[in-house]
Parts: C-alpha cells; sequence; structure tokens
C-alpha cells in the first residue's frame, strides 16, 4: 500500500552474534539514526506523467519499471503490469504479477485480470497467482480447459498449471466436479508436441492413478525423449506401485 502524503521517520536496529568455542553470544543492539522524510502530495497530471513513463520502460523490458508501476498504487498501472505478466522472460512475469499486488484497488485488478484471462489464458506464474491470491477453481476452471489446447506452449503449460493447483484442492466442490474434464485435458496433453507441457501433465495427473491413466503414463515412459519428462514418470509409477503394494498388505495385516 502506497504511503499517504505526510512526515515519516525511520529507524532500524542490527543486533550483532558471534560464535566462541560453540557458543553464541549476542551484543548490544546496534541502533541506526532516524531517517526523516516527507511525501508531498502530487497532482493527477503528474501521476498520469509518471505512470506513463514507467509503462514506456516496462515495455522496454526494464523490470524495475513494474515494481515502480506497483509501489504507485494506481489502477492506471493494471495494464502495462498485465502485458508484463505475459513477458517472455519468466522473471519478467513474475516481478510484474507481485506488483499487482500493491495496487489499491482490488476490483479494478480482479476485472482487469478476469477479462485479460478470458482473452489470452494463463502462464504457469499467471496460474500460480491466481492461485496464491484465492481466485476460486469455478472461475479458472473453464479458462484452462478452453486453453489449454492453445497454440502458444506457454499458454498451454499455463492452463495446466492452474488445473494441477485446481485438482490439489481435490475435496473442493470445484475440483471434484471438475476431475473428470482436468483428466481427459491431462491425458491428452501427454502427447503435446512441447515437453514442458507433458511434464506438467504428468504432474496434473500423479495424484489419482487409475489403471487407464498407469497405462498412458508406462506408454509415455516407452517412448519419451526428454530425461525431465522420463524422470517425473518414473517417480508417478514408481510412487503408485508402492501405494498399491501398501493397499494390498493391509488386509492380509489385519
Amino acid at each position: 500500500m502506497p504511503l499517504a502524503p505526510g512526515r515519516y521517520s525511520v529507524s532500524a536496529s542490527y543486533v550483532p552474534r558471534s560464535v566462541s568455542n560453540g557458543h553464541v553470544k549476542q551484543w548490544p543492539a546496534i541502533m541506526a539514526a532516524p531517517v526523516v522524510f516527507a511525501l508531498e502530495p502530487t497532482t493527477a497530471e503528474k501521476l498520469e506523467v509518471r505512470v506513463d513513463r514507467m509503462t514506456r520502460q516496462a515495455a522496454e523490458d526494464d523490470p524495475l519499471a513494474l515494481d515502480f508501476l506497483g509501489f504507485t498504487g494506481l489502477s492506471a498501472a493494471v495494464k502495462p503490469l498485465l502485458n508484463g505478466v505475459y513477458h517472455e522472460q519468466t522473471g519478467h512475469q513474475r516481478r510484474a504479477a507481485n506488483a499487482l499486488g500493491y495496487l489499491v484497488d482490488p476490483t479494478v485488478v480482479q476485472q482487469a485480470v478476469s477479462r485479460r484471462l478470458e482473452q489470452a489464458g494463463a502462464t504457469p506464474v499467471f496460474a500460480e497467482w491466481l492461485h496464491q491470491h484465492g481466485t476460486p477453481a469455478d472461475q479458472l476452471v473453464s479458462v484452462y480447459l478452453a486453453q489449454v489446447t492453445n497454440s502458444n506452449p506457454v499458454i498451454r503449460a499455463g492452463s495446466l498449471t492452474g488445473l494441477r493447483l485446481v485438482g490439489e484442492t481435490a475435496d473442493t466442490p470445484p475440483a471434484v466436479s471438475a476431475w473428470p474434464a482436468i483428466r481427459r485435458a491431462a491425458l491428452a496433453a501427454l502427447k503435446d508436441r512441447s515437453s514442458a507441457v507433458r511434464r506438467i501433465a504428468v504432474l496434473v495427473l500423479s495424484g489419482r492413478i487409475d489403471e487407464e491413466t498407469q497405462a498412458a503414463l508406462a506408454t509415455l515412459l516407452d517412448h519419451e525423449s526428454n530425461r525431465s519428462v522420463r524422470r517425473a514418470v518414473a517417480l508417478v509409477l514408481a510412487r503408485s506401485r508402492d501405494q498399491q503394494a501398501q493397499s494390498a498388505l493391509e488386509p492380509a495385516s489385519q
């Protein structure tokens, strides 16, 4: 939340510690001299110029501009930050998504996010951000399922990431009702051209392995050339076999 205009004082302290013969000694706190500063009120025109300048800098791949767009707290920063969420670099996406959380009006942010999500789908970073900010699953599942065949592999990966996060909340009504569709989408994605998409599809399926899923994963393991995907499939199948063996032993032990 941006600071309101006014006069502020900031101070800091540091507590040094040292270790001697395995014993930790804590020394008296060191206090820094307070820093006093004032924030003067500004005009709407100046804020508009500031946001326009930082928007141009963000479009030129300046990551600090994303941070400062968020620090303004202004709704005018929503559009350039959402543009940043779809940047080709993951670090850029993450900074833009984090900056969205600083904006003052959550209603404006939510409406803009919903519109952009329906238009463009989600990157993996964006899907994680939506999950972390408690976006209801029933508002996301239909979008993810619609975008899981997007021509952009990053959006396909983001859609599956979102479906994985929904599927992990297995005890919630949206996850229970959506699981058959999520499962079908993930099984189809095991044949995706992108290894990143195939790997996320494996993770989507990992929580609930039935016979058909196990057979599909075994087939993928036989034909998969990507080492990361093979490792993910092998771990999921090994865990599934361990669980089946444990289930088979339980009746005999009772």
